[in-house]
């Protein structure tokens, strides 16, 4: 076999126009954990992002893409979703 191509896009609902710089990082690590360092990943936000979305933050996630070195292998981290919404009661709202 070939290594698989995970295509994986950054949320842009949500983390690009409305996330801090933290957030943004926590989700770009997310997609190179999940991965395992980035191994078959193709990491983008969309065709198109919009007027919203601070310069700051797309700055903030090309800056952490360069962060994880090139070709580099470590088994998939598990996270959680850096998205998730808490709910005082653990449940979610339905």
């Amino acid at each position: 076999g070939q290594t698989p191509l995970f295509l994986a896009g950054l949320s842009v609902s949500r983390t690009l126009p409305f996330g801090t710089t933290a957030e943004v990082e926590a989700e770009v690590d997310f997609c190179f954990d999940f991965s395992g360092g980035g191994r078959g990943l193709m990491l983008f936000s969309s065709n198109v992002t919009g007027v919203e979305v601070p310069t700051r933050n797309l700055i903030a996630a090309y800056r952490r893409c360069e962060m994880h070195p090139v070709g580099s292998y470590r088994e998939p981290a598990v996270r959680p979703w850096p998205w998730a919404v808490d709910h005082p009661d653990g449940q979610i709202p339905q």
